[in-house]
């Protein structure tokens, strides 16, 4: 172990060595962990949803939900009705939907999902960041049916090489699309 007496180092390495003495590494470590927690507490945002279907099913419906602070989700009156199979996606323009549905602009909205002859499924609420059109938020549902179809979040812009755009969809708040599963 390292007592804390260097012979013939240079000041770098004699650096370098001095933060692995014991009352230091703990604080190292220490220090490590918290600049990781801050990071991750960063909010995250998006101004477009993505949904991949890789299940084995046909999605029935999509609706789109918004939610205020302090308040509980609603129904935006943005609802996709149109059989998305396998391989197939739909991406969702935020900042149209709020335009579209004649609602307050929400600070959340999710997306709220219908399998045909199975289950309803409630993807995660994304926050919503106005005039910000290039990040967008991916999820992924897979499964059967009745078995293992939540809709799990792939992070926010994944596969950027995919160079997706839902801004402006025909006039619409949505566009269909070809996923990659």
């Amino acid at each position: 172990m390292y007592n804390g007496n260097i012979i013939d180092m240079n000041t770098n390495t004699r650096r370098f060595f001095a933060l692995f003495r014991p009352g230091l590494c703990a604080l190292c470590i220490a220090g490590t962990g918290l600049g990781v927690g801050l990071a991750s507490a960063e909010e995250q945002h998006a101004s477009n949803l993505l949904l991949r279907n890789c299940g084995a099913y046909t999605i029935d419906k999509v609706i789109v939900q918004g939610k205020l602070d302090g308040t509980g989700w609603f129904n935006t009156g943005i609802s996709i009705k149109k059989d998305i199979k396998s391989g197939k996606g739909v991406c969702v323009d935020i900042g149209r939907v709020a335009y579209l549905s004649g609602h307050s602009i929400a600070d959340q909205y999710r997306l709220k999902v219908k399998i045909l002859g199975g289950d309803w499924v409630t993807c995660d609420g994304t926050n919503y960041k106005r005039f910000d059109f290039l990040t967008r938020r991916a999820f992924k549902m897979r499964g059967t049916k009745q078995r293992n179809n939540a809709c799990k979040s792939l992070g926010y812009n994944p596969h950027p090489s995919e160079n997706i755009d839902c801004s402006r969809a025909n006039g619409n708040a949505h566009k269909f699309l070809d996923v990659r599963c």
